[in-house]
C-alpha cells in the first residue's frame, strides 16, 4: 500500500447513550474517493426528464396540426384538392410502396431521380470550370 492509501483512526470523547461516557473510533480513509453527489445524479435525471418533456411536447404540436388539418379538410374549411388529407396522404403513401405507382416501383423512381440529380451536378460543374479555364482573370457570369 502507498502511504496516501493508508487508513488511520479518530478517537473522539464523548456520549453513545443519554447520560453515560463512551469513546468514539472512526476509521476514515485518506484520499478516499468522494461519495457521489446526488445533485449531479439529480441534474441528469432533470436533463433527462426536460428531453422527454420537450420530446412529447414536439409530437403533441405534429398531432394537434396534422388533426386539425384533418378536421379542416373534412369540415370543408380547407380545400382537398390544393392540400390534400393526411389521412388520404399515408393511404397513397402505403400503396406506392407496398405496390408501386403508374410508373413503376417507388424505389426504381428515386433511384432515376437520384442518378439525374448527380448527372446535373456533373453537368454544371465541368460547364463552370470549362467556362474559368478559357478566360483567366476574367469573372464570367453563367
Amino acid at each position: 500500500m502507498r502511504p496516501a492509501d493508508h487508513q488511520f483512526e479518530v478517537t473522539t470523547a464523548g456520549s453513545d447513550q443519554p447520560g453515560g461516557e463512551g469513546v468514539f473510533v472512526t476509521t476514515v480513509a485518506r484520499n478516499a474517493p468522494p461519495p457521489a453527489s446526488p445533485k449531479g445524479a439529480s441534474a441528469r435525471a432533470l436533463r433527462w426528464r426536460r428531453r422527454i418533456l420537450m420530446n412529447l411536447a414536439r409530437l403533441a404540436i405534429v398531432a394537434v396540426l396534422l388533426g386539425a388539418w384533418e378536421w379542416g379538410v373534412n369540415a370543408g374549411h380547407i380545400d382537398p384538392f390544393f392540400w390534400g388529407q393526411p389521412s388520404q396522404v399515408w393511404a397513397t403513401l402505403r400503396t406506392w410502396i407496398s405496390v408501386g405507382t403508374d410508373h413503376g416501383s417507388l424505389a426504381e423512381q428515386i433511384s432515376v431521380t437520384l442518378q439525374e440529380a448527380v448527372y446535373g451536378f456533373l453537368i454544371a460543374s465541368s460547364a463552370c470550370s470549362s467556362t474559368r479555364s478559357r478566360a483567366p482573370g476574367k469573372s464570367t457570369a453563367i
